[in-house]
């Protein structure tokens, strides 16, 4: 005979085979270990159909209130990722430090371009590869030159 009863966690109806009375038992909403009962101890609200223009709907009443555990808090929920704050967090720095690399790449290269409208000479190439060469350190000129 199966037995029925609330989970003291998250009060949602379980029912087991009445061969696991005494027993512990995971439950399949919440994932929380209990302890199964000698005999049920759920009982469902009778849902009676009334009359029409009775004044009362039909159906299950919602104001009663729901047993829960003392032990049992939001943060206690399986649903909540410990990860999500830290990939959070990672994801903003890393959008943070593109943004920075983008500003400084553009902040260096745009000095260097010709004016807007002329085409690009070899002078200008020549001027823009040199003066990249001293901007940037450890370049290949610089660690070649012996003191």
């Amino acid at each position: 005979m199966p037995i029925q009863f609330a989970c003291p966690s998250c009060a949602q109806p379980i029912e087991v085979d009445g061969i696991h009375a005494g027993r512990n038992a995971l439950c399949p909403y919440c994932r929380r270990e209990v302890v199964v009962p000698a005999e049920s101890t759920y009982a469902p609200a009778q849902v009676t159909a009334r009359p029409a223009g009775s004044g009362q709907p039909a159906g299950p009443t919602w104001d009663v209130p729901v047993p829960r555990s003392p032990h049992h808090s939001p943060s206690d929920s399986p649903r909540s990722n410990p990860y999500a704050a830290w990939a959070l967090v990672v994801s903003v720095a890393a959008i943070l430090c593109f943004g920075i690399l983008m500003f400084s790449a553009i902040r260096l290269v745009l000095p260097l371009a010709p004016a807007p409208g002329t085409a690009m000479t070899d002078e200008d190439s020549e001027r823009m590869q040199k003066a990249l060469a001293e901007q940037a350190p450890g370049s290949r000129e610089s660690s070649f030159r012996r003191c």
